[in-house]
């Protein structure tokens, strides 16, 4: 007996058929089974609002289902409950990898239930469960657990039961937990130490005292190699100027591999430790450039993201913008892997210098009035650099037709474009950004009022499509069944704008839904 779980057309209809065939003939040997296929038809029960349904709940009910399990991974699911989760594992302690996403009825008996005498867990990613609180990792006891990431869990207030019991963590995301106080930072250096490695997190500035919570966490943590330090040396957290937070702090110190800095905007750049290969910075053109180029002309440094956010539309503004600018991409371009700009008017020499001296360059994203098309256009020219990037987003200037041909033909490496509100943009420019870039997963032409069935319906044929927005474009009914046809794992949709362009039928949105594997967001 054989399947196709991946099929294109009408998945939910080929579950239906598959759990009738394996409940009528395959009770017996659902065991050899492999976890592969066991977690995906989980996968579309959840995607599906199948997970409610009598058969279904049977056929996951049965003692031997998830008794070869490794895997436990459901994704924006409102029909998962304690049951389900339960009747998975009661009989099943072999469980590596759990990942539970926005699903808000479980609570923190589903996760004790799920997590109990599951030894050999590795990787527990419990992320925006608005239901969960501290009290859910009382039965977590794995000598292997590596990564722990419970992002957005808002309720949860103290770190101390898991730590405690799970001292090996390397990897600790607690991004948007806002219940944490200063008291978990201490309790992850006293229970965590040497072991970890990696931290994300996000509200550093949210402590009542920051520069004693890190200065504690670093001297605790001598492995620690990658930090996000996001607005933690902005000068409004406690009235100081980020100058006096950073020399507190001793970051130059600490031996960290990678760092995040993205909201802090320092005029005299601070010292970084000399073990750093990743930056990821902030900057607004007012910075004192000998200091900022000095600092990422560390010798170990490699890959360099900036965020340039000119403030004002002032002459001077603009200018400092454009000089910081011609200045990095002169002395450390080839370090810049990843580059955001949001400034009125990108100078010319600017935008020469970083179509010419940024070879390593893969995301660009361009929020400008005024830029000149024909560097745009030379950059994605035969053997040029702009060949080479991933991520292509420009908004607010009018981008020629002849710039989107050539984009359209160089760009092959492309996997997320956004050309938003762009007159130029029609279907036989999408029809040869399809044939050339293969591997293209997100595609934003909203307010594209040229862009019609033709070219949405070649992009779902010839690329693996997970998020499409068509905002105000001429896309019919057409387009999503192109979609459903094609693109079985689609995750996101957006369309219907202030003026509910484009207008779909509900038949056609639920053949969409039905036909991709995961849940559909629109």
């Amino acid at each position: 007996f054989q399947m196709s779980i991946e099929s294109p057309t009408q998945v939910r209809s080929l579950l239906v058929l598959s759990l009738h065939a394996l409940s009528q003939n395959l009770q017996d040997g659902i065991v050899y089974l492999t976890n592969e296929c066991k977690q995906k038809l989980l996968e579309i029960c959840a995607s599906h609002r199948l997970l409610a349904d009598p058969l279904c709940v049977s056929y996951v009910s049965l003692p031997r289902f998830g008794l070869n399990l490794t895997t436990v991974k459901f994704f924006a699911s409102d029909e998962l409950t304690d049951s389900v989760l339960f009747a998975l594992t009661e009989y099943n302690k072999n469980l590596r990898y759990i990942c539970l996403v926005d699903c808000p009825k479980i609570t923190d008996v589903g996760v004790q239930s799920l997590t109990a005498d599951q030894s050999q867990l590795e990787v527990l990613e419990l992320r925006a469960m608005p239901g969960i609180t501290g009290d859910a990792f009382h039965k977590v006891r794995a000598d292997h657990l590596k990564t722990l990431d419970i992002s957005a869990c808002t309720k949860i207030q103290s770190l101390r039961s898991i730590l405690g019991w799970n001292r090996r963590v390397s990897r600790l995301c607690i991004n948007s937990c806002s219940g944490l106080d200063d008291q978990a930072f201490y309790d992850i250096a006293f229970y965590l130490g040497e072991h970890l490695v990696v931290l994300e997190m996000d509200f550093f500035h949210r402590l009542s005292e920051p520069v004693e919570t890190i200065s504690h966490l670093s001297q605790n943590c001598p492995n620690l190699s990658s930090l996000s330090l996001i607005r933690f040396f902005h000068q409004d957290v406690m009235g100081e100027e980020p100058s006096e937070m950073v020399r507190d702090c001793h970051i130059e110190d600490w031996n960290l591999r990678s760092v995040d800095l993205y909201e802090n905007y320092f005029t005299e750049f601070p010292l970084l430790p000399a073990s750093i290969q990743a930056i990821s910075i902030s900057l607004s053109g007012n910075e004192h450039l000998p200091s900022l180029v000095s600092a990422l002309s560390a010798p170990f440094l490699t890959s360099i993201s900036i965020k340039l956010y000119a403030k004002e539309d002032s002459a001077t503004s603009l200018n400092n913008a454009n000089r910081l600018l011609t200045t990095l991409c002169e002395k450390v371009g080839e370090k810049i892997a990843s580059l955001q700009i949001a400034v009125y008017h990108l100078y010319d020499d600017a935008l020469q210098l970083i179509t010419e001296n940024l070879p390593n360059l893969k995301h660009f994203v361009l929020r400008s009035i005024h830029a000149n098309n024909r560097a745009i256009q030379k950059w994605f020219n035969v053997g040029a650099n702009g060949n080479r990037l991933r991520t292509l987003k420009i908004s607010g200037m009018r981008v020629s037709y002849r710039a989107l041909f050539s984009i359209a033909r160089g760009a092959r490496a492309l996997r997320d474009f956004e050309m938003q509100n762009m007159r130029a943009m029609d279907d036989r420019v999408l029809s040869i950004l399809a044939e050339n870039c293969r591997q293209l997963s997100t595609i934003d032409v909203n307010g594209c009022t040229h862009v019609t069935d033709r070219g949405l319906q070649a992009l779902a044929r010839r690329c693996p499509l997970r998020e499409i927005y068509i905002r105000g474009t001429a896309a019919t009914d057409a387009t999503l069944y192109s979609l459903a046809r094609f693109c079985p794992n689609l995750e996101i949709i957006s369309f219907q704008d202030a003026t509910r362009r484009p207008g779909f039928s509900t038949k056609a949105i639920d053949a969409l839904q039905k036909s991709c594997i995961q849940r559909v967001l629109c």
